[in-house]
């Protein structure tokens, strides 16, 4: 991969473009790249032509100009109108799901052909009577505060109480510790061994990457997309873990209420890291709702 694309504004933007077929468009999740998203690429690519690219700071996109949510929407559009698709399938996982609602506030569902939203909220804070947001509506406006001074403190402590919430299956009556302990510290070593780096290189990041996961956590929490999701008048599959761990069957069914054409899918068994752990589930659902764009 070395294909470079320059956005609106000027900065440049690492992307893949392969296979062939309706246009697929894949927006990466937090912490995700192209690089390690390959062996996911690769089945979709014999059914699309998949076009990807590496959000702001992470993968080979260096860190330049804005690093949110909007700016991420823009540099989708930027691409699909580089590389000239008619229509694409937008398919988003976790933070790139916020990203297509973020694209839906600025652009409506311009290029948009059918959309998949895996295993996201609209709003990740509880609010009033919002309790659909993080760690299954169990995250509020102080936890998101001392854990932006966590971060600047120790990014290794909120990786280790964050990657712990994210690999273990919940349901949202479970009263949770956010502690990072050593026995937390410990499952982890074992349960992300075979991630790419391993789990160090996952719970103490360098510096410059630290700045780049704090600047999407903001902007992940300081939006709320319910507005926007009776905008997303396009066929759209949720697909979502159940029980899930970070969001939940309910979080699905909030967005299936107010999107104008969802279709619910769920993934049993499964905890947020599902496009990972379930690869296989979840790319034949996102093919066989992909298959339907030409029937």
């Amino acid at each position: 991969m070395g294909n470079f694309f320059n956005a609106s504004d000027g900065a440049k933007i690492h992307y893949v473009d392969m296979g062939r077929g309706p246009v697929l468009l894949y927006v990466h999740a937090f912490g995700e790249n192209m690089e390690i998203k390959m062996p996911f690429f690769e089945p979709l690519a014999q059914h699309f032509r998949v076009i990807s690219f590496d959000q702001r700071g992470w993968g080979k996109t260096e860190i330049q100009g804005e690093m949110s949510l909007d700016r991420s929407a823009k540099d989708a559009k930027d691409l699909v109108e580089f590389l000239k698709p008619e229509e694409v399938y937008y398919v988003g996982y976790s933070m790139g799901a916020a990203d297509l609602f973020a694209y839906v506030r600025l652009f409506g569902t311009q290029y948009l052909r059918r959309i998949a939203i895996i295993d996201m909220t609209p709003c990740l804070i509880n609010k009033d009577d919002w309790n659909h947001g993080l760690y299954q509506g169990q995250y509020t406006e102080e936890m998101y505060k001392n854990d932006l001074e966590t971060m600047d403190r120790d990014f290794k402590e909120f990786n280790v109480y964050f990657f712990t919430e994210t690999f273990l299956p919940n349901n949202a009556s479970n009263k949770r510790d956010f502690t990072p302990t050593k026995e937390k510290y410990d499952n982890l070593l074992v349960m992300l061994k075979d991630m790419p780096g391993g789990a160090e290189a996952m719970l103490d990041l360098p510096e410059r990457q630290r700045g780049v996961c704090k600047a999407y956590w903001i902007s992940m929490c300081e939006n709320d997309f319910r507005a926007v999701l009776p905008l997303i008048d396009k066929p759209t599959a949720l697909i979502y873990a159940r029980p899930g761990s970070l969001y939940d069957e309910a979080t699905a069914e909030y967005i299936a209420s107010k999107a104008q054409k969802p279709s619910l899918y769920p993934v049993d068994g499964a905890t947020h890291m599902v496009a990972n752990t379930h690869a296989a589930e979840v790319l034949q659902k996102i093919i066989e709702f992909g298959k339907k764009i030409e029937s």
